[in-house]
């Protein structure tokens, strides 16, 4: 049983061991560790470490401090962060007390040496604590006595004196504890220190970090800390910062000298070693390994499209671990969103690159929800929506002066990557091509727009086409039962053309050998497919359905096993109208032809298809399911042609009784449906093809007699269209086409 992977969350977490290192920096920590070891002189001595926010500090002072403690002779070891004192106003304090602590150790000196060490410790760090509280406490009313503004002053003044109860308090402490001490000075106890640190076995290392997240006052009391303290015998200090944020906090105190007020305090700087590009890559490139080995996640990946936005764009986003292991765990999270079972909603090289976006320009990531139709050039059911290249130009720029000065490129980059509908490419009348749009919708991208807003909601709305059904789709191609369990599913939510609208640009993705069971599937169901849509700009679904037996079929080269698949899958098939479709488009009709169209059989064999589709009509006639039959006008129709004499006969018969007569009219009812700011429908009716059934005389005399306001609606239509194609002819005027009605029924 396979274990169910665990979120990849990262809290930043430094490395510990030198065998987790990944950047190639073990060789540095050791040399380092080396050097610290073999430190034998009785003065102090600085290291720094200097590195920016990210690269990686505290993982090789870790690296560093693993190294030490896997010497024979062990160096004791104090860690002293400030930052977990940030705000207290008590460094010196904390560190003089830790400091204590950790001489006192039988680490660092004999039994009677710790006594020693510890009592003149105690009197030092208490002297020294006592002033720093007072130079602490009264500097701002120094600092203002010089400054001409008195407001200033006053403030400060205020400021020092709210304190007063502190340094009360602090000064008394101290007195009682010097009532039992000499009067030694300041520096006469520091000197007696000095005697006792140089009696230690060993050096003791003094590590400080996070000195760069400091308050530039809590910096400053580190360094004036150190400083102070830096001629300590046998203590080494390895301090770890960011240089640039230090010697801009030094500046206010050395007249805007930082950087030499720095050197004067460390004897030995160095930089941490900076990662290789490769290194960098391939912790990043193992995470995305990780979290993409889910089922279904890798279905739509393409490794070209990857290397190309990848080395133009996204590489510069991902400068050192920080950034890395930020990005993993939320990439880590969006993925386990869109992943279902075996299935994955989304283009996950788009996701990858939308959440590069997100993690490091968050201003612009967020602008994107609002701007769909600039982004996919999509102007929904518009016959006139043209998207002028300058408008999206101009949204763009606008987005590219959110991002951070140095991502500006790559930002345009990943914009046109994911988007490729911005470029002037798709501009003018054309637009998007059909087969660029198909080939968007089929990988699942962003800049489709039936895909476009999951990527921003995190989720398939409720009217949506999931992914994951379309996935399904196909590999359920191959089985009859379920195919048609999960298309009639998706027709009772509505998304019946949806579905087949995701299918037509996956068709080439069904496998050829599943085209029997899938023709069957489709034409068990086509019976329920609903009429002619109100919209103009949707398509049928038999003719979506038919598309898709089309496309199969044509990869098929055989035209005999053509036919066999399609003889067999109608002759299982309980549906009719499907059947009737497909036929009915392999009828050869001369302009078809000279347009170069491309039929599945040949014209001889039609006559074998045409025999199947006019029995299954007969037997829906014969059991009277023609009659609530959707599409009974096309199915009445081919069958006239197909085998006249019984379609003939049996109409004849039903429409001996008003009821029937009322049926025909409405299946021979004709629309045109006009778009303007509403939809409005125009009916007519042609007497030539009511005689082609029925004589119109005889269909006129059962119909006599009929109650219109006990009619349906459909029935009322049909009636009085009927009465006006009679009143057409008996006028001497031409059969309407639709066009010349100056009434709608």
């Amino acid at each position: 049983m396979s274990q169910k992977k665990q979120p990849r969350y990262s809290s930043d977490k430094p490395i510990s061991k030198l065998p987790e290192d990944k950047l190639g920096r073990s060789s540095f920590a050791t040399r380092l560790a080396n050097d610290i070891a073999a430190w034998g002189g009785d003065s102090s001595l600085v290291i720094g470490l200097y590195g920016d926010w990210g690269v990686g500090k505290t993982s090789l002072k870790n690296l560093v401090l693993a190294s030490l403690k896997k010497r024979r002779s062990k160096i004791p070891i104090l860690e002293f962060n400030p930052w977990q004192l940030s705000g207290s106003g008590g460094t010196t304090e904390f560190f003089l007390n830790e400091l204590k602590i950790k001489l006192a150790s039988k680490a660092v000196s004999s039994e009677q040496e710790t006594a020693e060490v510890r009592k003149r410790l105690t009197r030092y760090s208490k002297r020294l604590s006592f002033g720093s509280v007072v130079g602490r406490m009264f500097s701002p009313l120094f600092i203002a006595l010089g400054q001409p503004e008195a407001a200033v002053a006053s403030a400060a003044a205020a400021e020092a004196l709210s304190h007063a109860s502190d340094v009360t308090k602090a000064g008394a402490d101290t007195l009682d504890e010097r009532e039992n001490a000499d009067d030694s000075s300041l520096f006469e106890l520091k000197k007696s220190l000095d005697a006792s640190l140089r009696n230690m076995k060993r050096p003791l290392l003094v590590v400080i970090d996070d000195i760069d997240r400091l308050t530039t006052r809590e910096i400053l009391d580190i360094f004036q800390l150190v400083k102070v303290n830096a001629d300590f015998p046998k203590v080494i200090y390895l301090m770890l910062f960011e240089r640039n944020i230090v010697a801009t906090a030094l500046d206010s105190v050395s007249d805007g000298r930082g950087v030499e007020f720095l050197e004067k305090i460390i004897q030995v700087g160095y930089h941490i070693p900076k990662a290789s590009r490769a290194s960098i890559q391939k912790v990043l490139f193992e995470g995305l390994d990780e979290i993409l080995a889910r089922p279904g996640v890798l279905r739509r990946w393409n490794t070209d499209r990857w290397s190309r936005i990848y080395l133009d764009a996204l590489q510069g986003f991902f400068r050192n671990l920080r950034h890395i292991y930020r990005f993993l765990s939320s990439f880590d999270f969006h993925v386990r969103q869109f992943q279902h079972r075996d299935h994955f909603e989304v283009n996950p090289i788009d996701l990858i690159a939308l959440e590069t976006l997100r993690v490091f320009e968050p201003n612009v990531f967020e602008k994107l929800a609002a701007l769909k139709t600039i982004l996919t050039r999509d102007t929904g059911k518009s016959l006139f929506g043209e998207i002028k290249q300058d408008d999206i130009e101009t949204s763009i720029n606008e987005l590219i002066k959110l991002s951070s000065q140095n991502h500006v490129n790559s930002l345009r980059r990943i914009i046109l990557s994911i988007f490729p509908s911005t470029s002037s490419t798709y501009s003018g009348n054309d637009g998007v091509s059909s087969e660029d749009s198909q080939k968007w919708l089929r990988e699942a991208r962003a800049c489709h727009p039936n895909m476009f807003d999951r990527y921003f909601t995190l989720a398939v709305g409720e009217g949506e086409f999931a992914q994951t059904e379309l996935d399904q789709l196909i590999d359920e191609s191959g089985d009859h039962a379920k195919f048609s369990k999960r298309i009639t599913a998706l027709h009772a939510r509505g998304l019946l053309n949806l579905a087949f609208e995701h299918l037509d640009a996956c068709k080439e993705d069904i496998p050829l050998e599943n085209m029997e069971p899938l023709t069957r599937a489709l034409s068990d169901l086509s019976d329920l497919f609903p009429p002619r849509s109100t919209s103009m700009f949707e398509t049928e679904a038999k003719m979506m359905a038919a598309r898709l037996i089309h496309c199969g079929l044509r990869r098929e080269k055989n035209e005999q096993e053509r036919l066999r698949i399609l003889v067999s899958a109608f002759k299982k098939s309980t549906g009719s109208l499907l059947p009737t479709f497909v036929t009915l488009l392999q009828t050869r009709r001369q302009k078809n032809v000279e347009q170069g169209q491309e039929y599945l059989i040949s014209e001889s064999d039609c006559g074998t298809l045409r025999d199947i589709c006019a029995q299954k009509i007969s037997l829906a006639a014969a059991s009277d399911q023609i009659i609530t039959h959707p599409q009974a006008n096309l199915l009445l129709q081919c069958w006239k042609d197909w085998d006249t004499s019984k379609a003939k006969s049996w109409i004849k018969q039903k429409s001996q009784s008003s009821k029937g007569a009322l049926w025909l009219l409405s299946v021979l009812l004709l629309e045109i449906h006009s778009h303007g700011s509403k939809v409005t429908i125009r009916y007519f009716i042609k007497l030539s093809n009511i005689e082609q059934f029925v004589e119109v005389d005889a269909l006129k005399c059962q119909l006599e007699h009929v109650d219109l306001e006990k009619l349906t609606e459909r029935e009322r239509i049909a009636v009085n269209a009927f009465d006006a194609a009679l009143r057409r002819r008996s006028e001497g005027k031409p059969e309407s086409d639709g066009f010349d009605q100056d009434w709608d029924f």
